[in-house]
């Protein structure tokens, strides 16, 4: 059996020709529990080569011998899945293998007699058989605290303990497991016990790799080569990677007031960069779950007085530019998912009136430049080489007068409309499995290597003449078919 899992190959990226790389991670869709070994970070993570050890959320456990706790990393001997992750370490030879579910980080070790576990700027201590810290989120622009429940099946020993660190003598084979929480030490055990207690390390990386094959199975791709099936199946692996659950059982941390409330909750979401395409994705494949999702964008309007422009778990960040906030809104508006729009204005609204526009300055007042662009229609630019002169902007991103105006005329403009452009095909046929339960199918004749341009188009058997495809025509199902070839038809689209 072929498991659409196994397509995934998490290291696609890890090494970045621009900012950061992205990491091999394990985790369930939108998951909170996520794991990748922890490396002496180079910038680009597949050239690093010595592994710290693998996370317990903030918390770090390490195998290692007698004499050390220094384990190299050997891609050679590695296998990375986005369900488990298995790698054998330099120079004592241990296996270590990772999976998680929601709430927890699980690591099955072989080949050592000693584990380290180590809690950065936090308090550990023991209750029973299970082991509790409480550290601060590292990375965070506000204090956030987060608590762990960590179990050990095997024999073991504590040799040694001190502020924020154990260190155990344990068996040729032990499995480590931490629970997660942002609420309680209370919460982290609950999540730990109904998580991964009683269940072998192989039954939860198979319970995760039957999530992903269910979450990768809503689009079904056939033809072209297992390469660009790899390369598919990881993107739509990274699509799922975020907005973040942040639910806890019947409750969730907010970082937009710093309280603990009822009800599921998002954040975590970098929306300069997944509002044109991941947002709709994901409305299209999860519109259940983005229905959650827009709630939560609403709870953080109400809990912090604006739409946020770049949520994280401590709140909302100041990065990037525009208020996109009214684009993810609209395009919901727009496709007939339900939402609390009247809430969501008000936060759109007033960013658009009442907030600065200046890249990575959300949550500062208006001012003149502002005042231009609302009366001339554009955001003042410096003259060619004039320093910038506004106290107030980044001395490195400065203005971007014509980014800023382009991205906040579209997000002004956000009324939406219910379409989606074509693009060229990758595959011979591709599938929506749609949450409505019908099957929504395109169909590309002559597609391959150079074969970019659509000479024709049909939709349920009829001509489609407009470059560009209804979202109520596709969530009633049918077939839409493309004829391709590598010259473009100067006649086709016009309509």
């Amino acid at each position: 059996m072929t498991h659409l899992a196994d397509y995934v190959n998490p290291y696609i990226g890890t090494i970045s020709h621009m900012l950061t790389s992205t990491r091999p991670e394990v985790l369930l869709p939108y998951g909170m529990a996520r794991s990748a070994p922890v490396v002496r970070d180079c910038g680009d993570y597949y050239c690093n080569d010595r592994v710290v050890g693998f996370p317990l959320g903030e918390g770090i456990a390490t195998p290692g011998k007698e004499d050390g706790f220094t384990n190299y990393l050997d891609h050679s001997r590695e296998e990375s899945r986005c369900y488990v992750h298995r790698l054998e370490l330099d120079p004592y030879g241990i296996l270590a293998e990772s999976t998680v579910t929601a709430h927890c980080c699980v690591h099955r070790f072989q080949g050592q007699d000693r584990l380290r576990l180590t809690f950065p700027q936090g308090k550990v201590w023991r209750e029973g058989e299970l082991f509790f810290a409480q550290l601060p989120l590292q990375g965070t622009l506000r204090p956030v605290t987060q608590f762990l429940c960590v179990s050990v099946e095997g024999p073991y020993q504590v040799v040694s303990q001190s502020e924020g660190e154990l260190i155990l003598a344990v068996g040729e084979r032990v499995t480590v497991a931490g629970g997660l929480s942002l609420i309680s030490p209370e919460r982290a055990r609950e999540s730990l016990l109904e998580e991964a207690a009683g269940k072998s390390f192989d039954a939860l990386w198979e319970q995760a790799r039957q999530i992903w094959d269910r979450q990768l199975g809503k689009v079904l791709v056939t033809g072209n080569t297992q390469e660009k099936k790899t390369v598919f199946y990881t993107g739509l692996y990274r699509a799922f990677q975020r907005m973040t659950d942040y639910t806890e059982g019947d409750a969730h941390y907010s970082g937009f007031d710093g309280k603990v409330h009822k009800g599921v909750f998002y954040s975590n979401d970098g929306l300069w960069d997944s509002f044109r395409c991941m947002h709709p994705l994901q409305l299209l494949l999860d519109p259940a779950r983005h229905r959650e999702i827009l709630q939560s964008y609403v709870e953080m309007t109400r809990e912090s007085g604006l739409m946020p422009c770049f949520p994280g778990v401590e709140g909302d960040r100041p990065f990037m530019i525009g208020f996109h906030g009214a684009s993810l809104f609209a395009d919901a508006l727009a496709k007939g998912v339900e939402a609390d729009y009247a809430a969501a204005y008000e936060g759109i609204r007033k960013n658009a009136l009442e907030q600065s526009m200046l890249p990575w300055r959300c949550g500062l007042p208006a001012g003149e430049k502002e005042r231009c662009y609302w009366e001339k229609g554009y955001y003042p630019a410096l003259q060619w080489g004039e320093p910038e002169n506004d106290p107030q902007a980044d001395p490195f991103e400065r203005r971007q007068a014509v980014a800023v105006t382009l991205e906040h005329c579209y997000d002004d403009w956000c009324a939406g409309k219910p379409e989606y452009a074509l693009g060229t095909p990758l595959f011979d046929e591709a599938q929506l499995l749609l949450e409505n339960g019908k099957v929504f199918r395109v169909v590309s004749k002559g597609a391959g290597e150079g074969a970019r341009y659509i000479q024709a188009a049909s939709l349920n058997g009829k001509p489609l003449e407009t470059p560009f495809l209804r979202h109520q025509d596709l969530i009633q199902g049918g077939e839409l078919v493309l004829t391709m070839d590598r010259r473009p038809n100067t006649g086709w689209g016009e309509g």
